[in-house]
């Protein structure tokens, strides 16, 4: 499995067999392949660095007098806070390693299970990217620097919520955890709470409806329902992630398009283990134009 470090290592060994490669390019490669999926991540060491500079000049676009500065003198500060970043950023390259990592945030601060969040190739190749300006633009993250090209290791423990059909299985799977495996608030009616999670989801195809299942189950199981309500609590996503894992489930994708797993990026796919996945391909999220010699 190739990491990043062991990609860049070996394109400034032999730099003449290694020309600029656009996203897209890469993309192109995997693109027949129903099993390769790209994620999109952050350059670890800039968001470090950015958060270095971050205060000093929050201080400076504070002080600003907004009867008398303008719109140049706030774009001054940004601009500088950026050359600030980037100068931290490749200090701090030459000394802690490379900047890109993939692997799931268990702080996420997003309503879904922990995971590592990506797109399939192939529909994002037909549904995102233009061949004529080979670009691509997907729905979120796509103005994150980097992008892994990713592939499970074992296909049959990834659930196509578009073609499910176990339901009746894995609620009777949830129903002896909520019942034996956690210690549910005493006015949590188990089965009033499967039924009512399966009739108010969203998409209610069996795959919906699992989705929606396993999101008051993890909101059951660390007491996160208040008077029928669901309600934001530190640990409810990790708990979801460990729900579906429990289920036998290593990761989730939406082959229909159905946005079941978030309704803003309908074909998306997600891991929930950085160990079920292997590494086959890395590219900057950048364009290069070809010139002719």
């Amino acid at each position: 499995m190739k990491t990043f470090s062991t990609f860049l290592t070996e394109a400034r060994k032999n730099p003449e067999q290694n020309p600029k490669v656009s996203l897209y390019d890469v993309a192109e490669k995997h693109k027949e392949d129903e099993m390769v999926f790209m994620s999109y991540v952050s350059d670890v060491n800039l968001v470090r660095a950015s958060r270095k500079v971050k205060d000093v000049n929050s201080d400076k676009l504070n002080s600003l007098d907004p009867l008398k500065s303008t719109w140049k003198d706030e774009e001054a500060v940004h601009i500088a806070w950026e050359k600030q970043a980037e100068k931290l950023k490749k200090q701090d390259e030459s000394s802690a390693g490379f900047g890109f990592k993939i692997g799931i945030n268990p702080k996420s601060g997003y309503n879904t299970p922990v995971g590592i969040y990506c797109y399939s190739v192939k529909e994002t190749m037909k549904r995102y990217a233009n061949p004529t300006s080979r670009k691509i633009i997907v729905p979120f993250a796509g103005q994150q620097p980097g992008v892994y090209f990713l592939k499970p290791k074992d296909e049959s423990k990834i659930i196509d919520l578009g073609a499910y059909r176990n339901l009746k299985r894995d609620e009777d799977k949830i129903r002896e955890m909520l019942t034996y495996d956690y210690d549910l608030k005493k006015d949590i009616d188990v089965k009033l709470l499967i039924d009512h999670a399966k009739t108010t989801a969203k998409d209610q195809s069996q795959g919906g409806k699992l989705w929606n299942l396993t999101r008051w189950a993890a909101h059951a199981a660390m007491g996160a329902i208040e008077k029928g309500q669901l309600k934001e609590q530190k640990g409810v996503t990790v708990r979801w992630n460990k729900i579906l894992r429990n289920l036998g489930y290593q990761g989730a994708i939406d082959s229909k398009g159905k946005g079941i797993i978030h309704e803003a990026e309908p074909w998306q796919a997600v891991f929930f283990s950085g160990t079920f996945v292997k590494v086959i391909d890395f590219s900057l999220n950048k364009d290069y134009t070809i010139k002719a010699k």
